[in-house]
């Protein structure tokens, strides 16, 4: 069963849009606070090897999410960059903010 419900909707694996916008939630393990960014298609998937942005777009069909870990975020100059320094994992949830029709 696929998350999008109108039959002429297209599939995000099949129709990349890069001026959709997607929500990137990272939570963190140890105080259990939230960052929230919001970014363009264009910027969150650039560079992003192919099989990796057709898993998300996959996921974003099925299941209108997708969820991974990393394990640390790093803030610098507003720029989120990922570490590994923590044993503890970092929650990240993506969803797009169109059901893309």
């Amino acid at each position: 069963m696929y998350a999008v419900t109108f039959p002429k909707t297209p599939l995000f694996a099949e129709h990349f849009n890069p001026d959709l916008k997607v929500i990137e939630l990272v939570g963190c393990p140890i105080s259990g606070d939230i960052l929230e960014t919001q970014y363009s298609f264009a910027n969150y998937f650039h560079n992003m090897k192919e099989s990796e942005l057709q898993e998300i777009m996959e996921s974003f069909d099925k299941l209108g999410y997708y969820e991974t870990f990393c394990d640390y975020v790093e803030i610098v100059d507003g720029v989120q960059r990922f570490k590994r320094l923590h044993e503890d994992h970092y929650p990240v949830t993506l969803f797009p903010l169109t059901n893309n029709r």
